[in-house]
């Protein structure tokens, strides 16, 4: 392909460098600037998405923020996983131990693990149920609605900033999107646990 004076090559890595036609001369080529060189090199288009890719792009953007949000969870004095039972229960009020697991994506003994550790700094009561003796009833107690609300308050405004740069309406559709993928995804799951 020819741009002008620009001749397209095309790199392994899908990448297009321009190189400026008859710049090769017998005694080598000669070396662009760094400012050149960022000129001359663009990504080629691509002609169709791959779901591969949008995967991996979509985990890289998703490692991006929770290092973001998560680091500012932590200088607030809060690991992720208090964090997101606090969370839970600030949102949902009180709830079974077993159920605050899959709400927010603990296993069994890591719920246990993190519910002990916020109960033993008072953050949170346990209790039993009234209709079953088994079953543990985990709430925020003063000192933990007084910790959470504020580090929820900055979370949220660090997420919207984070999304800052996606306009409304595409981020209605974006969320969207991604349910529909995620409910495919859980479809396919349990399609594959039936079989086995």
């Amino acid at each position: 392909m020819v741009v002008g004076s620009l001749v397209a090559v095309e790199a392994c890595d899908k990448t297009c460098v321009f190189r400026r036609k008859g710049s090769v001369r017998s005694a080598g080529i000669p070396l662009p600037s760094a400012r050149e060189r960022a000129c001359e090199t663009a990504p080629m288009k691509r002609r169709s998405s791959d779901p591969v890719h949008v995967w991996l792009v979509m985990n890289k953007a998703l490692q991006a923020i929770q290092r973001y949000a998560v680091g500012r969870i932590r200088q607030a004095g809060l690991g992720d996983s208090d964090f997101r039972v606090l969370e839970a229960l600030l949102h949902k009020g009180p709830l079974p131990v077993n159920t605050i697991g899959p709400k927010v994506n603990l296993t069994p003994e890591s719920i246990s693990v993190a519910v002990d550790r916020l109960y033993s700094k008072g953050l949170v009561t346990r209790v039993e149920s009234a209709e079953d003796r088994r079953i543990r009833i985990v709430a925020l107690t003063p000192s933990g609605r007084e910790l959470i609300v504020p580090i929820f308050r900055k979370h949220a405004a660090d997420i919207r900033r984070a999304f800052a740069e996606i306009p409304s309406n595409e981020l209605g559709q974006f969320e969207r999107t991604l349910k529909g993928v995620g409910r495919h995804a859980e479809e396919l799951s349990a399609s594959e646990e039936r079989r086995e």
